[in-house]
């Protein structure tokens, strides 16, 4: 399975003035767990974007990301942060919360295509828009997606640093990315 991601930053007319792509090689330690945890119809002690563990639960939405707008705690995350990813991150280093006083405004997180298969791949997408309301310009180094592991906790699954901040204008808006793809070779 391959993960990509792709960030988008326009200003308050809608004009691009920030884009990077890249394939994410930044699978989280939780992801496996909670997968491993589905097929073996088992739950997994994962530790949560709370910084404790807490067991995943069977029967509870399994790696739930969509949100409405106004959440912070659930679907694609931005940060700040600039600490280099490694497998047993729990959560971003320095998330951007949502808010107009140096935040972000988060918009509704959505799985924008149900999985389509071209050829021999099948892929689906995560997206948000973030909107800076704050009065002044906002840094993006950092993004991720936290998905549920049970009705009351979410788990960090996915965490990447981007090549470049992405510095967002006040009135302007980033846009986050991620499609996952399975592919049959």
């Amino acid at each position: 399975m391959k993960l990509y991601y792709e960030v988008v930053v326009t200003d308050r007319h809608g004009k691009v003035v920030f884009r990077e792509n890249r394939e994410s090689r930044s699978w989280l330690v939780a992801y496996n767990q909670l997968v491993y945890g589905s097929m073996a119809g088992s739950g997994q002690s994962v530790k949560c974007t709370d910084g404790l563990n807490h067991t995943q639960s069977t029967t509870y939405d399994l790696l739930l990301v969509a949100r409405p707008a106004g959440y912070a705690d659930r679907g694609c995350v931005v940060g700040s942060g600039t600490t280099p990813v490694t497998i047993n991150d729990y959560k971003l280093d320095t998330q951007i919360y949502h808010g107009t006083g140096g935040q972000l405004e988060h918009y509704d997180c959505t799985l924008i295509y149900p999985p389509s298969v071209v050829g021999s791949q099948c892929s689906f997408q995560v997206k948000r828009i973030f909107h800076n309301a704050s009065g002044g310009p906002v840094t993006v180094r950092e993004i991720g997606v936290y998905g549920s592991i049970s009705n009351y906790y979410d788990a960090c699954i996915v965490r990447d640093v981007l090549g470049a901040g992405a510095p967002i204008p006040h009135g302007g808006a980033i846009t986050v990315i991620y499609a996952v793809r399975a592919v049959a070779s």
